[in-house]
């Protein structure tokens, strides 16, 4: 395992790791007095927690589908102690990174639930690889960003990883986005299926002389059939049970419980595109198309909100959002993908519908291609998420709806702003992220290349130092191109009319900032109130006033 020379760094029993020691490995070795070797261990020294896979037999890892079993076991550092040593299986994971990239991202299902780096009890984790991203940092920001704006991030670190006694660098070991209280926490309707079978298989094992194994095929035949969930009847090796008979009788809830993905794949088993042409593929429950009730209530679901914010406002009709979904996380979801300059809308563009029945956009995904990471210089000068027409960035559709152009100017001014001043300011989050993993961050350099110039041949080489100062150039950048149109709610409305197919008058704030918003202007040239109804405000006159529900905002 590893490269090693022959030189002897200690003959004694102590020896104290030192600087130069880092990302290399280490061997002890434990000598009888006839100087046989008795014992011997390898160690990839590092500053991050550091992750073995053995597969069983060294069995390579191919496929997307198709674990492979293995020995995980997770190396602690000064932050962590060990995390895990027992059973994992591991497969491929993600689109291109997995098709192109020499550095594979994995996904890993433990052997029990486990929190790992306090994250939260769950089997499932990934390993991202920061092949793309060189500054190891663009899907960790992401992420805090979310947190702080009231959306939903994966909680995520660095991790070194060494694959069958192999060093394939840094990744950053993530939650897995799935149906669950530690992760996406909606209802989970494949949970619900293990837990039915796992009542009714009981009561019909031995009328139907089935094996104790058949249990774990019952599981499997009601997650992958979820007609049962409104018609009660679930069919199993060629019978067919009422659950009603079996006291299992439930009354579900179909409005709740869903996870989507905007994605231009084609190759999910429940999937549709809206009339608007955003095609989604339904993530959790996988196998939802089986039952045609839960299928179409979301199809339906979807349209009805793509109609309402495709639609042209009127001042005696709104758009309103609300009806059908979170507008903080909307917002959230938006200034994360604009402050990072998401350009590649077309995958992994999460929501979900929660308990309340509403739509939450997030958890933020996928941006190691973001914040210019192929272009030689910053592109900063543009609203990033509004100057394409492509169908996925419906953000471009959302604006600039005054409501929501209010809700961005206070979160920008009050969280998203001081969040990246405090990334990029000298002894600020970046730099004390980068001194964490710069180690590990020169081995990829080594290991896989400055940048990615074979996929992309005008792509200017990077290390993973040079991109770290790139990223804060860009997030700098950004932020002075964003602080022209930020001036104001009328600036900000006045700017989006420019490049947003329904314009707004701008005249129905003029003079009115977001409350509590740390950058203000002066009210006096205006007596034009805004009054909230479910979270819209209709288009006035000045001096008119605005109730919805009864709740005046101002």
């Amino acid at each position: 395992m590893g490269m090693f020379d022959d030189s002897v760094l200690s003959a004694t029993k102590n020896y104290v790791i030192t600087e130069s020691d880092y990302e290399h490995w280490l061997r002890v070795t434990v000598c009888d007095m006839a100087g046989d070797t008795v014992f011997a261990k390898d160690t990839w020294i590092s500053k991050l927690p550091v992750l073995y896979i053995d597969t069983d037999d060294g069995k390579p890892i191919t496929s997307k589908k198709d674990y492979v079993s293995a020995n995980l076991r997770i190396q602690g550092n000064e932050e962590y102690e060990q995390q895990y040593g027992g059973k994992t299986e591991i497969r491929g994971r993600g689109t291109t990174s997995w098709a192109q990239y020499p550095q594979k991202p994995y996904k890993l299902k433990l052997d029990k639930k486990t929190s790992l780096f306090g994250f939260g009890k769950s089997k499932h984790w990934v390993l991202v690889s920061n092949f793309n991203d060189k500054s190891c940092l663009r899907n960790y920001i992401a992420s805090e960003l979310a947190k702080q704006l009231g959306a939903m991030g994966m909680s995520m670190t660095w991790v070194d990883v060494v694959l069958n006694g192999e060093a394939k660098g840094c990744y950053m070991l993530s939650q897995h986005i799935r149906a669950e209280k530690t992760s996406v926490d909606i209802y989970d309707w494949e949970g619900e299926a293990e837990d039915v079978a796992d009542a009714l298989f009981p009561a019909i094992k031995e009328a139907e002389a089935l094996d104790d194994s058949d249990i774990k095929l019952l599981e499997e035949t009601m997650a992958s059939n979820l007609a049962w969930v409104t018609d009660g009847m679930v069919s199993f090796k060629g019978k067919t049970y009422r659950l009603s008979d079996y006291g299992l009788d439930n009354e579900y809830d179909i409005t709740q419980g869903y996870l989507f993905e905007a994605t231009a794949k084609n190759d999910g088993m429940s999937q549709f595109t809206t009339p608007g042409k955003v095609h989604f593929e339904v993530s959790k429950p996988e196998y939802l198309s089986t039952n045609s009730e839960m299928f179409s209530y979301v199809t339906k679901f979807w349209n009805d909100f793509e109609a309402e914010y495709s639609r042209v406002p009127t001042a005696e009709n709104p758009k309103n959002f609300s009806k059908y979904a979170d507008m903080k996380s909307m917002i959230g979801v938006w200034l994360v993908n604009e402050l990072l300059g998401q350009g590649d809308p077309t995958n992994s563009r999460y929501s979900y519908i929660a308990s309340d029945g509403k739509l939450y956009f997030g958890p933020v995904w996928d941006f190691d291609c973001a914040a210019s990471c192929w272009i030689v210089e910053p592109s900063v000068n543009h609203f990033l998420t509004l100057i394409y027409s492509h169908a996925y960035m419906y953000y471009k559709k959302w604006f600039p709806d005054p409501m929501l152009c209010q809700m961005a100017y206070d979160a920008y001014w009050n969280v998203a702003r001081p969040f990246i001043m405090e990334c990029i300011t000298e002894g600020g989050r970046m730099d004390a992220m980068y001194e964490l993993f710069a180690e590990a961050g020169r081995v990829n350099d080594r290991l896989w290349g400055s940048y990615p110039s074979k996929l992309v041949p005008s792509a200017k080489p990077r290390t993973t130092a040079e991109d770290v100062e790139y990223l804060r150039a860009f997030f700098s950048g950004h932020i002075n191109y964003l602080d022209k149109h930020f001036v104001s709610v009328r600036t900000l409305i006045e700017s989006m009319n420019k490049i947003c197919p329904y314009p707004c008058d701008p005249d129905i704030i003029d003079g009115i900032q977001a409350p509590q918003a740390s950058k203000q202007n002066d009210e006096s040239t205006s007596n034009t109130r805004i009054i909230i109804q479910a979270g819209h405000p209709y288009i006035i006159k000045n001096n008119e006033t605005y109730s919805i529900d009864g709740k005046r905002v101002r």
